[in-house]
């Protein structure tokens, strides 16, 4: 049964896209925000090594990263997978953010400078506000490359107690006959926590714009 297979496997690509997602929010944002803000030498070379590093093919890392999660002895876990997928979403979060975050006035961080505020406190809640748009934007696209992930997926994981979805549904394909009905309904389940996600965020895409303004 499908709906059995998936209800078995939904925790792990649960907590595997939420912990990434939200870890890679929490170490992007101060990467982005130095780069975007901060001048310092070598910030442009580093900048580009940040889009270097997501375009780097993900294929050239399958044997290199499979040695370190197995080293750590985390193969066939989902810690093997939280410790992986952080090597594309971490460099894709952070280059998408740094568009957002320079797109706030300097003259709002400027202005909690002289209100006596630091510069963790400005990023926090000067710009952070600001930029929520694209951060809620960014997270849920982190969140849905890393729920549809398959290779590194395959690679690492062989036990069906741990399956993520994407091998779930491709499991189902076996001979020359596809059960399409089959795999249809595994498709509409593996859609359904984006789209609830991307619901329950909506009203931050807009509401951020003007959050963290205004002094009230």
């Amino acid at each position: 049964c499908l709906v059995g297979s998936e209800m078995c496997i939904r925790d792990s690509s649960l907590i595997i896209a939420v912990s990434v997602s939200v870890f890679s929010i929490l170490i992007a944002y101060p990467v982005a925000y130095t780069l975007s803000r901060l001048k310092f030498k070598g910030r442009r070379i580093f900048s580009k090594s940040v889009l270097f590093m997501y375009l780097l093919p993900t294929t050239v890392l399958y044997i290199p990263l499979y040695m370190l999660v197995s080293k750590m002895h985390l193969t066939n876990t989902i810690w093997g997978l939280i410790v992986i997928y952080p090597t594309f979403t971490l460099p894709y979060v952070a280059w998408i953010l740094i568009p957002h975050i320079a797109a706030v006035p300097k003259e709002l961080e400027e202005a909690a400078k002289v209100d006596g505020c630091s510069r963790i406190g400005t990023m926090y809640k000067i710009v952070f506000p600001l930029a929520l748009p694209g951060i809620i934007s960014t997270t849920i696209f982190t969140f849905a490359m890393c729920w549809g992930e398959y290779m590194y997926a395959l690679v690492n994981l062989t036990s069906s107690q741990v399956q993520t979805f994407p091998l779930v549904i491709s499991g189902l394909i076996y001979g020359d006959m596809p059960p399409w009905n089959q795999l249809m309904a595994g498709g509409v389940l593996a859609g359904i926590p984006i789209i609830v996600i991307y619901m329950l965020a909506s009203s931050g895409l807009v509401g951020g714009a003007t959050d963290g303004g205004v002094k009230g």
